[in-house]
């Protein structure tokens, strides 16, 4: 899911930062 993450991060990056926390914590 990285790779769907990097594109989208341009237009959703806010949805994979919080995607990001999810999986850190």
């Amino acid at each position: 899911m990285d790779l769907d993450c990097n594109l989208n991060i341009l237009k959703m990056h806010k949805c994979c930062l919080l995607l990001s926390l999810y999986n850190i914590n």
